[in-house]
């Protein structure tokens, strides 16, 4: 971790207390891994190629792309603010408080309902 990591935090209004290994190349893994691409891919393949035929492929490159632009974009701003909180913490950053609390209760409703 260098010096530039813990003046970030102090920035952001925080007491540095724990080693940080955490950049961008690691934000963007996870955001790939939670888009569940592959498991997706699998659940629906069989019946996109006999419905599509062959372009299934072409609709196929199309959500790659998008899916690799949206992992993209989550794992620039975890790195851009590395706070626990995740969305919570994003939003209330880039838009206030009134926001970030929504943003909060509407991921928490998602993860409990859906």
């Amino acid at each position: 971790m260098s010096d530039a990591d813990a003046a970030r935090v102090e920035e952001l209004g925080y007491q540095q207390e724990l080693k940080r290994e955490f950049g961008f190349f690691h934000a963007f893994a996870i955001s790939f891994a939670d888009t569940s691409l592959i498991v997706a891919f699998y659940g629906v393949f069989a019946l996109s190629l006999g419905a599509a035929g062959p372009t299934f492929f072409w609709g196929l490159l199309v959500v790659l792309v998008g899916q690799l632009l949206v992992a993209l974009i989550l794992g620039e701003v975890a790195s851009i603010w590395p706070l626990a909180g995740g969305i919570y913490q994003w939003t209330r950053q880039q838009t206030g408080a009134k926001a970030g609390w929504f943003a909060a209760w509407a991921y928490w409703w998602t993860m409990v309902f859906a």
